[in-house]
């Protein structure tokens, strides 16, 4: 597993994802200072709020495409007849994958935080109050395990279609649903928008109005990596079947 894992660091360290995954750390502090440069009067909630909102929003195409990119690579580049040929348990090699996606959010989501705590200091020129910041830094491991239950989707997606494309499809419809139905009590029930909405609630706004027990997001965030996971290793038995 670990040789496998560094095989998979390795094909990465030659890409240019990882600038994607900067980009998806620092942008919606970024976006969220800018927002409010000419508003001092903001507070620290409201400011981790919005930038809470924008990440979670933008994260699903980040890691989207981050995971189909992961997973698709081998289709796009006629390598996964030799991969196959590896002395290797088929299933080790999307549990590696999966590592390296989870390890992607982590740091993501830590960079993320960083970003935040920063530009907040300087835009609001305020200390935050540290019952505050250990809530803030709960959500953010809450947030990291809700995006990793929504990556197989990514994976199983980008391993029917032989393409990374997929993802990107995938979390462009997720921030298209939370962008339109924002407003609804439906949302809380969609996999892909549950970060968005959950996380938001969590912090102690009440914009969005949802279900006061969490256990029927969870359930439905629990289920959801699991039918995916299920139906990609139905498809790889059967492609690999068919090397025989």
């Amino acid at each position: 597993m670990l040789r496998l894992m560094e095989a998979e660091i390795k094909k990465l360290h030659a890409s240019k994802m990882w600038w994607l995954l900067a980009a998806g750390a620092v942008l919606p502090a970024l976006i969220t200072s800018l927002s409010f440069l000419e508003d001092r009067d903001i507070s620290w909630l409201i400011f981790m709020h919005v930038a809470l909102l924008i990440f979670n929003v933008q994260s699903l195409l980040i890691f989207s495409s981050f995971a189909a990119f992961l997973r698709a690579r081998e289709y796009e580049e006629n390598m996964l007849e030799v991969i196959l040929c590896y002395p290797y348990p088929k299933r080790n090699f999307l549990f590696s994958k999966l590592v390296i996606m989870l390890l992607a959010i982590g740091i993501t989501v830590i960079l993320f935080g960083m970003c935040t705590l920063l530009s907040g200091s300087i835009l609001l020129k305020a200390s935050l109050p540290p019952a505050l910041f250990r809530h803030f830094i709960k959500i953010l491991l809450l947030v990291s395990l809700m995006h990793f239950l929504l990556s197989p989707a990514a994976f199983f997606l980008a391993g029917l279609t032989h393409m990374a494309v997929s993802g990107v499809i995938y979390g462009i419809a997720g921030m298209c649903l939370c962008m339109m139905l924002y407003s609804t009590d439906f949302i809380q029930f969609i996999p892909m928008c549950i970060p968005f909405v959950l996380t938001d609630h969590i912090l102690g706004m009440d914009v969005m109005k949802i279900l006061p027990d969490y256990g029927v997001h969870w359930s439905i965030l629990a289920v959801w990596p699991v039918l995916f996971l299920f139906a990609d290793a139905k498809k790889q038995e059967d492609i690999y079947s068919r090397s025989q």
